[in-house]
């Protein structure tokens, strides 16, 4: 990070020279931000596990040639993008948004949502969030009245790097985004008044150096035309403390991950030298032939040795004694452990039929991730409020300058986006059960009148309230249609169950008396 200019200032307080803290932090630009490369590197480590791609990261050992290495077997286990997937729970279910006292904002708001699939970016946005500790959303104008807003994620530190406000060390005051494409580096410097592109030179074969050094373009900067930064940061934790703490899973899921690739991939090499039996031929002359066969005997000649002690000819398998079943078990013990310590249930990793918990041990062993989810709604309450006031901001800006708006005046947008209070109703927190028991559980809620059939559907299936409305309407419209194609069956039902009636009447009060009389002990 460049030196703040301002560190005698009381906190809060406006830089004196904010134009030669934007300089500090162009110069690190241009030198390719020598001081996030530590930071940068483990965020990309942490992407690749996240990616799969840990094999690759497998170590040459020391005393191992190339030709050796490119042959040994490489297994890799996933273990960090199954914990990632299972703790990022928020927007399985994402809330319904409200901009209180403004209606307009609010419909205008879902409809860029909609077009943009807000939903899923922010569902990997929090996954993203989890495991660098960082990442962020960012906003931009398309020119399209039709569908105004375009949203592009920046995963973590590899991809975007923020800059605290000097003074202010939890709020983003500038940040570069950083993209790879063709051997080149493009990094843009983005703060409300400017946004600057510096590119790097194309790497030749063989370069080793100078790969990060780029200038910059003039000819594609130039003024911001939002005002803002347009960016919406998710955080993993509130950064209560500093922007700078913010790591999150990534390192310490790569690390452990890195171990079990190691060890997975020595015990398959231990496998693929050791474990197939090695033939060895005892007593037998050079110039024998040995045919194997497969089901049968092959026969061999003893050595030409005429001595008393000439040893007999046979064959024999050497085979090393080799317990791979400990080292499996080694291995799905040290994912358990780390399991339990991270708080993910094992049920939630790994949930076999034949050991399949009651309904409500599943609930307290699944509890934990709910309560996780929970715990971070008020930060996803302050993302959604930063992105909503971008979208805004930009959509505003623009099209006041532009013209071709639709739906929402640019000034209203502006309006709304100063001080937007956003609400966000979650759906109720809800763990699968079997299905039985799920049944019961819903009977119950709605007999007991603390839910609807809207709120069942709409828990069931993930559905917002008009889906779960749609979905009920649907429903009735089917069952009406489905009486009407059999009317003929119902009414033969009905004489059937008129006619046992009738039998019923015709025994008299004496048959019942006799069943009376039977049952008495």
């Amino acid at each position: 990070m460049p030196p703040s200019p301002t560190k005698t200032q009381p906190p809060g307080t406006p830089p004196d020279d904010l134009a030669g803290w934007y300089r500090a932090i162009a110069e690190e630009v241009a030198k390719g931000l020598p001081n996030e490369q530590d930071r940068r590197l483990r965020s990309i480590t942490s992407q690749d596990y996240y990616r799969r791609r840990g094999a690759k990261l497998i170590e040459r050992r020391p005393a191992e040639s190339e030709q050796d290495f490119a042959a040994r077997i490489k297994r890799h286990t996933p273990i960090t993008r199954r914990v990632i997937d299972i703790l990022a729970k928020l927007y399985e279910q994402p809330p319904e948004r409200t901009i209180d006292g403004d209606k307009a904002a609010t419909k205008w708001l879902a409809e860029v949502y909609d077009a943009t699939h807000a939903d899923v970016v922010l569902q990997q946005a929090e996954a993203m969030s989890l495991l660098h500790g960082m990442c962020a959303i960012q906003v931009a104008a398309t020119g399209d009245p039709a569908s105004p807003i375009a949203m592009q994620l920046w995963s973590g530190w590899h991809e975007i790097v923020p800059f605290e406000a000097p003074g202010r060390a939890n709020r983003v005051a500038a940040c570069v985004t950083v993209d790879c494409c063709d051997n080149q580096t493009r990094y843009t410097l983005w703060t409300p008044d400017r946004f600057d592109v510096y590119i790097t030179k194309k790497l030749t074969d063989g370069q080793t150096a100078g790969g990060r050094i780029a200038a910059h373009v003039p000819a594609e900067s130039g003024d911001n035309p939002y005002g803002i930064l347009p960016f919406a940061f998710f955080w993993g934790e509130m950064p209560s403390s500093g922007i700078d703490e913010q790591e999150g899973l990534g390192p310490f899921l790569s690390e452990w991950n890195h171990g079990l690739d190691v060890e997975a991939s020595d015990l398959a090499q231990a496998v693929q030298k050791y474990h197939a039996p090695f033939p060895v031929a005892y007593g037998v002359d050079e110039d024998v032939a040995i045919v194997r066969r497969p089901g049968a005997f092959a026969r061999i000649a003893a050595a030409d040795d005429e001595s008393e002690h000439a040893p007999e000819a046979r064959l024999e398998y050497l085979q090393a004694n080799l317990n791979i079943e400990a080292g499996l078990r080694n291995i799905g013990e040290v994912i358990d452990s780390n399991l339990q310590a991270l708080g993910v249930p094992l049920t939630a990793y790994s949930l076999e039929s034949r050991h399949l918990p009651s309904g409500e041990a599943l609930l307290a062993e699944q509890k934990p991730l709910a309560d996780f989810a929970r715990k971070r709604r008020p930060l996803a309450l302050m993302v959604e409020t930063d992105l909503a006031r971008a979208c805004l901001t930009v959509y505003g800006r623009w099209h006041a300058a532009a013209g071709g708006s639709r739906g929402l005046s640019p000034a209203a947008a502006l309006k709304a986006a100063e001080r937007p209070v956003l609400s966000l109703l979650w759906p109720a927190a809800s763990i699968d059960l079997p299905s039985a028991e799920r049944d019961r559980e819903d009977r119950s809620a709605v007999g007991m009148g603390i839910e609807s059939r809207v709120m069942v559907v709409m828990r069931r299936y993930g559905y917002s309230r008009e889906q779960a409305l749609a979905h009920i309407k649907q429903v009735a419209d089917d069952e009406a249609e489905v009486a009407k194609l059999m009317p003929a069956e119902d009414e033969g039902q009905d004489e059937g169950d008129d006619n046992d009636n009738d039998n019923d009447d015709a025994t008299g009060d004496g048959a019942g008396e006799e069943d009376d009389t039977e049952d008495e002990p």
